[in-house]
């Protein structure tokens, strides 16, 4: 009877080696399980850090292009500008330089018409230059 209660399931030592063997059973399940669970959060994380450069990275692009594009129209509205005022410059100055012309065209005629008129006006002008001017 001795040996029947050695090799009987209700023995404290059988069920201790069967407790410790589900116990490391399960601690080994553990362990892999967890490996696993950080391994899935590990590679969700790369793949969710990798989605996140691909779209910052489609941003930077996307604010790359609307900044040249803005600095392409600006240096098309300041040419446009600066041909527009270069047309405005030349104007002004072909109508002042027509002016000039036709003041001294006039000027010269009126001396034709009145040489004795013209040499009066210019001894006056010379007369009170003088005056002004000594003092």
């Amino acid at each position: 009877m001795a040996n029947e209660s050695h090799s009987g399931s209700n023995d404290p030592h059988d069920k201790f080696e069967s407790g410790k063997e589900h116990a490391q059973q399960a601690a080994a399940d553990f362990g892999d399980a967890a490996r696993q669970g950080a391994q899935n959060v590990k590679s969700e994380a790369a793949s969710r850090a990798d989605d996140l450069r691909s779209q910052a990275s489609a941003k930077f692009e996307d604010l790359k292009s609307q900044a040249s594009q803005k600095v392409d129209d600006f240096k098309q509205a300041a040419s446009q500008k600066t041909d527009e005022w270069r047309g405005q410059a030349e104007a002004a100055w072909d109508d002042a330089k027509t002016r000039a012309r036709t003041f001294q065209e006039d000027g010269e005629q009126y001396i034709r018409e009145n040489p004795t008129k013209a040499v009066a006006y210019a001894l006056g002008v010379g007369f009170v230059l003088g005056l002004i001017l000594r003092k």
